[in-house]
């Protein structure tokens, strides 16, 4: 069974004991109805159901009773195990469209920053460039040696407590060079730099 959520309208200010939201709820492809939170972990609101589409909220209901327990880890609280269902489906799918905005906003601050935090929450830290790019000080001929004397100085004595390094836009080997280990930092997408003799031509002398 396929369920959706579409048109999601997150409100951070309104979350309290609960992510407060709205979002049209498909299933199979078809919109059954709206579904909300208004963030004060009262539990949803379903919207107006057509009654043609009832038994498909019905079918998905049941659906989601038949899938694992999922293990909740709420902070302060041990473990305990619960009872799927569809609210709890949701509200899982909700957890995800967050997740995966704040990895997107995440992933384009690193385009101008250094980014750490721990690999077991949302929360970062970043240190911006301001005027300049990672790439663009990479690309430079002496880049690779600034990116190292960066990363050992400025970054390397933060990386304490269980912070890594988040960022995916730096090789590998300017990351070892610089005296990071692993477990300090995100694998990055290029595991090397190209060397600067392949990436620059050597321009004849006049």
């Amino acid at each position: 069974m396929d369920i959706e959520l579409k048109n999601i309208k997150y409100s951070p200010t309104l979350s309290d004991d609960s992510n407060a939201f709205s979002a049209n709820l498909y299933i199979n492809g078809k919109k059954v109805c709206m579904v909300s939170d208004n963030g004060n972990g009262g539990g949803l609101d379903y919207g107006i159901v057509d009654p043609q589409l009832r038994p498909l909220l019905n079918e998905a209901e049941q659906w989601c009773r038949q899938l694992p327990p999922i293990i909740s880890s709420l902070s302060g609280e041990e473990p305990r195990s619960l009872e799927m269902d569809l609210e709890l489906y949701i509200g899982d799918l909700l957890e995800k469209h967050l997740e995966g905005k704040e990895q997107e906003r995440m992933e384009k601050k690193m385009v101008t920053a250094f980014v750490i935090g721990a690999t077991d929450s949302i929360e970062y830290t970043s240190f911006d460039f301001k005027t300049v790019t990672l790439q663009q000080i990479l690309d430079h001929p002496e880049g690779h040696k600034k990116m190292e004397e960066m990363i050992r100085t400025k970054l390397l004595p933060k990386l304490t407590d269980g912070m890594v390094l988040l960022n995916t836009n730096i090789p590998e080997d300017i990351l070892l060079s610089a005296g990071l280990k692993e477990g300090q930092y995100v694998k990055p997408q290029n595991q090397t730099t190209v060397s600067q003799n392949k990436q620059r031509s050597p321009g004849r002398r006049p």
